[in-house]
């Protein structure tokens, strides 16, 4: 282009010129390439990813040559590309990305014009894949935050072989998808790289395996269900376990001579632990007793001696887990979990054959109202940590263990943080919940179970674990109760949110 189109104060006698479109910072308008080939294993094409056609009132961005194309053949056609390409959130991913069992790649991802604490989620990886950044959700599925995806890598065991078809979606605070893109994970060894992707026909997408639900760590137990497991320990919804941390083979010293008991455990996300017991069918039907920080579970051995059983590490790593069978055969196990440094746990604890139900009001949040957490809202770890991401600020969830089974009764809330969130306050309150509005019969006046004797425990992001002992104090029988009188806030300490 000749240089007198792009400064017209250096022309002698000639009549100005409007600047060209194309010029650099005089130009009316500048374009920025959208698109460009990411660093994978192979040289394999980008491709990019607008606003879903399926969103109402907005069509789908053409591709940046498009783009460029416009510009240069008509102003009014450029308008109305560039101001989409601008607002339109864009991802942009390479079509194939080829790694070998048992290794590790960069998984590069780039957005553009995503809003505020929007976050990526993946779907379609490896069941036992697992990505460097971000959170698990789901066998092959994960949530990641924007900031993390300069860093994100993948990585596979070395059993794991075949094509993955991955869908990556942006997704706001609303939980809304604003763009979505496929790519392809091969996975497969040297030999067989270069014809394992030449098999698959051009423009034919590998069949993805249905995706189970997201899966939920721990439900209420019901009556008549001491021996239900709250998650197996072979992982969330049957993945391989996350990691096995340890093993105890237990002999008894009883003449009964069941043999040696197996005790595996397994890492779960939002610091949970899966146990699994394989105590031989000697002990079939027989209790078995789980200590941890001060709390005492008995559950049920089944028929063939094994019992899966999922623990909320609410006290961190500070005590170990003792497990004892009924014929006196004993062990101890070290506590193994993950997000020790995302989450802070509120549990509390009791013995008495009532329920008792923790409230947690995110940032002051009214009775009923959404952010009011609780056994009949309980929200789940998946939920809570994508409300998380969205939000850019701390959610939670509730977890229970106050059944019919015998030993103590537990309810936990737990809190993932948000990195960039650097205050808050979370008010927590006990509900006498077996006593209802107007207590009545035992739970009033000098009746037996009128008080309750309960323990909390807190956990900070940072390890830190403090205890305290509380009273659910007896109240007049027939007197109609204040909602402030049952929903005690002030048993347990405020949880605040400090970097």
């Amino acid at each position: 282009m000749p240089p007198e189109h792009c400064h017209p104060r250096k022309l002698k006698g000639r009549k100005r010129r409007k600047p060209h479109l194309a010029c650099g910072r005089r130009a009316l308008m500048s374009v920025r390439p959208v698109s460009r080939l990411l660093p994978v294993v192979m040289l394999l094409p980008v491709i990019s990813a607008g606003t879903p056609s399926s969103a109402p009132g907005v069509s789908t961005p053409q591709p940046a040559l498009d783009q460029s194309l416009a510009l240069s053949s008509s102003k009014t056609e450029s308008y109305g590309v560039l101001r989409l390409a601008q607002n339109a959130p864009v991802v942009h991913v390479a079509r194939v990305f080829v790694m070998e069992p048992g290794t590790e790649i960069p998984l590069p991802i780039q957005v553009e014009a995503m809003p505020r604490n929007s976050f990526l989620r993946l779907r379609g990886l490896p069941a036992n894949a697992t990505l460097s950044e971000g959170h698990q959700i789901g066998p092959g599925a994960w949530a990641v935050p924007l900031v993390s995806l300069p860093n994100i890598r993948v990585r596979v065991p070395r059993e794991t072989t075949g094509r993955f078809e991955v869908t990556i979606s942006a997704v706001n605070v609303a939980g809304d998808i604003l763009s979505e893109i496929k790519t392809n994970l091969v996975v497969a060894s040297s030999s067989s790289l270069l014809a394992g992707i030449s098999e698959q026909p051009a423009g034919e997408a590998a069949p993805s395996s249905p995706q189970p639900p997201a899966p939920t760590l721990a439900e209420r137990a019901g009556p008549g269900q001491p021996s239900t497991p709250d998650a197996p320990a072979t992982g969330m919804a049957g993945q391989p376990p996350l990691s096995i941390a340890s093993a105890a083979d237990i002999k008894p010293p009883s003449a009964k001579n069941c043999g040696a008991a197996e005790i595996s455990t397994a890492a779960l996300p939002a610091a949970h632990m899966a146990i699994n017991i394989k105590a031989t069918s000697c002990r079939a039907n027989e209790p078995v007793t789980i200590e941890y920080a001060g709390a005492r579970f008995v559950r049920q051995l089944d028929q063939a001696g094994e019992l899966n059983f999922t623990l909320d590490c609410f006290a961190g790593t500070s005590s170990k887990i003792v497990i004892t069978f009924a014929d006196g055969a004993r062990g101890a196990v070290d506590v193994t979990t993950r997000d020790l440094g995302r989450v802070s746990k509120v549990a509390v604890i009791w013995q008495a054959p009532v329920n008792l139900d923790l409230h947690a009001f995110e940032y002051a949040a009214s009775f009923g109202e959404p952010g009011h957490v609780w056994a009949a809202s309980p929200s789940s770890p998946n939920d809570a940590w994508e409300k998380t991401l969205a939000t850019g600020r701390g959610h939670g969830f509730i977890t229970a263990a106050d059944g019919n089974a015998e030993g103590d009764k537990i309810e936990v809330y737990t809190l993932w943080h948000h990195e960039e969130q650097t205050s808050g306050a979370i008010e927590m309150a006990v509900d006498f919940e077996s006593r209802g509005d107007t207590p009545s019969g035992d739970m009033c006046g000098n009746g037996p179970l009128s008080q309750v004797a309960f323990e909390v425990v807190m956990l900070s992001r940072h390890g830190e674990v403090t205890r305290q002992q509380a009273m659910m104090l007896p109240m007049e029988c027939g007197v109609t109760l204040t909602q402030s009188a049952r929903y005690n806030k002030s048993v347990i300490p405020v949880l605040r949110i400090r970097r």
